[in-house]
């Protein structure tokens, strides 16, 4: 497993607050707001949904639903996405997401658009 350098820790730094837009096939373009430990989610296509932030490295987090979004699209309780921030360039990085529900893992290009 690669070595994270420092000069790479301060540019994961930058994208754990913030305003950033994504797109999904699935969801249409999304705009992700995170700030601290939390991180909401509206799309295009009208899905809003809700998550706790739980950072486990540099470039690594969780979220975990939040109650009124696993409510909301009735989403199983032991939900958890882990997303790994890999290679960044500017105001984007790609991130890989998984779940703890399947095997699949999503790739995506991230860009951030404010603070």
């Amino acid at each position: 497993m690669p070595t994270i350098t420092s000069a790479q820790k301060m540019m994961y730094a930058k994208f754990r607050n913030g305003i950033f837009k994504t797109t999904s096939s699935v969801s249409g373009t999304i705009l992700i707001t995170r700030h601290g430990n939390y991180q909401s989610e509206l799309s295009n296509k009208g899905i809003k949904m809700e998550f706790e932030v739980k950072w486990l490295s540099d470039h690594t987090y969780t979220l975990k639903p939040t109650s009124e979004t696993i409510k909301r699209y009735k989403i199983p309780t032991k939900a958890l996405l882990t997303v790994t921030m890999g290679k960044v360039s500017g105001n984007k990085f790609f991130q890989i997401t998984s779940s703890n529900l399947n095997d699949r893992r999503a790739g995506s290009e991230v860009i951030k658009v404010g603070e």
